[in-house]
């Protein structure tokens, strides 16, 4: 449907008995059809001549959002003897506190030990640490940090390419942006930044994936 101030929508309905399923589109403005149309061109400009589609298009494309979400902070159980029961109990007691944990990342056992990483929002820094006293010892040591951001970039294209984790780390390293915590799926990089630099590392991003 197009007309008057509407730019574009769109409809799709899947109807069965006594159901119907629908998705829809709603184009704010022709703005994001030139977008496409400038990806599209960029995808082609060094193409051999032929038939190229939609899939040949978004499997080039690796990252088409990034998304910043301010407020977090990170706690790290340093040099923690590697015992699944104690790491299952640093867990099962923040759960107990209502405490949410986001992202978590816990290193390869060496030496009889490992170092476990796990973000949350900053409200449930304190609370956290307070929870984890316990697991303090001579060697395990509770370090945290207060002021941190978490980017998320995604795209289908990821998992059709390789490299893209390499792309992301090179171009924050162009403006020495460090990255604290991250994790992976086929389709989503989740990692986060000192808040500082959290505009910085979206505008950085942007620019490599052409976004």
């Amino acid at each position: 449907m197009r007309g008057g101030t509407i730019t574009g929508e769109h409809s799709v309905q899947f109807i069965g008995a006594d159901e119907i399923i629908e998705i829809n589109h709603i184009a704010q403005s022709k703005q994001i059809f030139a977008f496409g149309a400038l990806r599209a061109a960029r995808f082609l400009e060094k193409k051999a001549a032929g038939l190229y589609n939609m899939n040949d298009l978004i499997s080039q494309i690796a990252i088409t959002n990034i998304y910043e979400d301010d407020g977090q902070a990170m706690v790290t159980l340093t040099d923690m003897t590697f015992s699944p029961s104690k790491i299952a109990n640093v867990f099962a007691d923040i759960a107990e506190k209502n405490i949410k944990v986001d992202i978590i990342s816990q290193t390869a056992p060496y030496g009889g030990q490992v170092s476990l990483s796990f973000s949350m929002p900053h409200a449930d820094m304190e609370k956290c640490k307070n929870v984890l006293a316990k697991y303090r010892t001579d060697e395990t040591k509770i370090v945290s940090n207060s002021a941190l951001s978490k980017l998320t970039v995604e795209g289908a294209g990821m998992q059709r390419q390789s490299g893209v984790a390499s792309k992301l780390f090179a171009a924050l390293a162009k403006k020495d942006i460090g990255i604290y915590i991250i994790t992976t799926s086929e389709t989503k990089i989740c990692f986060c930044v000192d808040s500082a630099r959290a505009k910085d590392a979206v505008k950085v991003v942007s620019t490599a994936f052409s976004l």
